[in-house]
């Protein structure tokens, strides 16, 4: 079978992005018979000895943007414009709005109507409208707990990440992660920034990262590139390791971690955190971990969405979909059906399922009761738990993370058909503009 040309890990021969890290496999032959990748200078697989003419090279990227290329074509005129510059239709000639007498009676009674809204609600009467932290009175706000040092959830992870994000941030990759006094973030070099949030210093903690980046206990952790190892990283900024085994979906609560061991079919483990005591708790290829309510949550191949106690008893089945980008906020199960490619939204026991946003999506990440994803044209958006108040930014990304006020992204360029820089937006889509961002982050 194919593997993913940045983790490694094997993937369908029709995955355009990697289900594991999100990466895009680019310009990837693959063997019409056998699966197995070939060289550009290949007319013979060498693992199977199928001759490979040009009509059966496999581009993964051809059929991906062919299949956007009407979606592509409306926006190549506009290649140089600025990913967050706001579109207009043209005037015609000789439109002058400033004569419409019709606009300005719309203003007025807009106006006006907004006035009496305001006195309104500033009276305490009528219905209290909640925010979310971008002020969108549209989307409501009932809470998703925040980490914090006395939060019996995560037990001793201080960060201004949900925990939906937490989880959400980790299963498309974990390449961002913010606490108090940093903000982390792996760059396109594959090496880990650390930025203080008092000062413009910066520190390269390693140079050979994959992503999976989180402090826990004070201690920071990330998997390298070139063996998915996990690693602690010292007072000194020294690198160890604590799982010297290919491992994924990486996540700490209790004073332990729990992984995906990839050499032992994809099975789940639990271990304390310098690596001993390790407890394999399944026997499934698993996916996408999540805990919440004392239970581990995951997806699998082809078994669908599970549920099981943190020391693997009591396996549950609550789903036989096959399923992707798994967030469990609350009592509600948030997951995409990669038959149609649709968010979907269900009770943590199962039961009550429907759809939340009825366009396919690649990621999301749940932040409170906003819902952030990233469709199948790559633009990025927002909707609120309930499908409504459906947003879509004018910007395009992959591997989306949600760290504090912001969205970071690894930026799609329509010209080239390939992924830029790192960016971050405010939750709104609008562009950041202070300095500290546009200083930080010329390195990710």
């Amino acid at each position: 079978m194919p593997t993913c040309q940045r983790c490694g890990k094997e993937i369908r021969e029709d995955d355009r992005f990697c289900p594991y890290c999100g990466t895009l496999q680019e310009n990837v032959r693959n063997c019409p018979v056998c699966g197995h990748q070939l060289r550009d200078d290949e007319n013979y697989c060498a693992y199977c000895g199928t001759k490979v003419t040009s009509s059966q090279q496999q581009m993964s990227t051809n059929t991906f943007y062919s299949t956007y290329s009407t979606f592509h074509s409306m926006n190549s005129s506009r290649d140089d414009m600025s990913m967050y510059e706001k579109r207009e239709e043209p005037k015609e000639d000789g439109q002058k709005v400033w004569l419409n007498w019709k606009l300005w009676i719309a203003l007025v009674l807009i106006l006006a109507v907004g006035f009496v809204a305001d006195v309104y609600s500033s009276s305490g009467s009528g219905i209290p409208v909640s925010q979310d932290p971008t002020g969108n009175p549209s989307i409501p706000s009932n809470g998703d707990s925040y980490f914090e040092y006395t939060d019996d959830f995560n037990g001793n992870m201080q960060t201004d990440m949900t925990a939906g994000a937490y989880y959400g941030n980790l299963n498309n990759g974990g390449f961002v992660f913010g606490d108090s006094q940093f903000l982390y973030a792996v760059n396109n070099k594959g090496e880990l920034i650390r930025r203080s949030v008092l000062s413009d210093e910066d520190d390269v903690i390693s140079k050979d990262v994959s992503g999976y980046v989180q402090v826990y206990q004070g201690t920071l952790y990330y998997t390298d590139e070139t063996n998915h190892y996990l690693y602690r990283v010292n007072e000194d900024l020294t690198s160890i390791p604590v799982i010297d085994e290919k491992v994924y979906y990486i996540i700490f609560y209790q004073d332990r971690i729990y992984f995906q061991l990839d050499e032992d079919k994809e099975s789940i483990y639990s271990s304390a955190l310098d690596g001993s005591d390790r407890i394999k708790l399944n026997d499934q290829h698993s996916y996408n971990l999540v805990i919440c309510q004392e239970r581990l949550y995951y997806t699998t191949d082809t078994q669908g969405i599970w549920s099981m106690a943190l020391d693997g008893s009591s396996p549950t089945q609550l789903s036989n979909e096959h399923a992707s980008g798994l967030s469990v906020v609350g009592d509600s199960i948030y997951f995409i059906n990669e038959e149609d490619g649709l968010l979907y939204h269900m009770d943590i026991d199962g039961h009550d399922r429907k759809v939340i946003y009825h366009q396919p999506i690649r990621q999301f990440v749940v932040n409170d009761n906003i819902i952030y994803f990233v469709d199948y044209h790559l633009q990025i958006g927002r909707i609120s738990n309930t499908g409504e108040g459906v947003q879509v930014f004018n910007c395009m990304g992959v591997n989306l993370q949600v760290v504090g006020d912001y969205l970071y992204f690894q930026e799609y360029q329509t010209r080239t058909g390939r992924y830029g820089d790192w960016q971050r937006s405010y939750k709104d889509g609008s562009e950041v503009t202070d300095p500290f961002m546009s200083d930080a982050y010329q390195y990710v």
